[in-house]
C-alpha cells in the first residue's frame, strides 16, 4: 500500500500470528521521509523488525522500523 507495509507477527512457539501496521512515516529512520512504501526498497516475503508503538481499542496494532536498533 502507498500509506505503508502490512508486516505479520509470528510466533513459532504458541502458534500466535496478527498483522499490524507500519506506517510510510514510520519505515525510515532520520529526517528522510518516503512518499510511498514502495520506495522504501523492501518487497513482500522480506523479514523486517519492528516494534509495538500501539495497540487501538478495536485490537489494530500500530509498528515502528525506525524505533527498532
Amino acid at each position: 500500500m502507498d500509506f505503508g507495509f502490512f508486516v505479520q507477527i509470528k510466533d513459532a512457539l504458541t502458534g500466535f500470528r496478527k498483522e499490524g501496521l507500519v506506517h510510510v512515516s514510520q519505515i525510515r529512520q532520520g529526517k528522510q521521509r518516503l512518499e510511498k512504501a514502495e520506495d522504501s526498497g523492501f518487497e513482500q516475503q522480506d523479514k523486517v523488525y519492528v516494534k509495538l508503538t500501539q495497540i487501538r481499542e478495536d485490537g489494530k496494532l500500530s509498528l515502528s522500523m525506525k524505533e527498532c536498533d
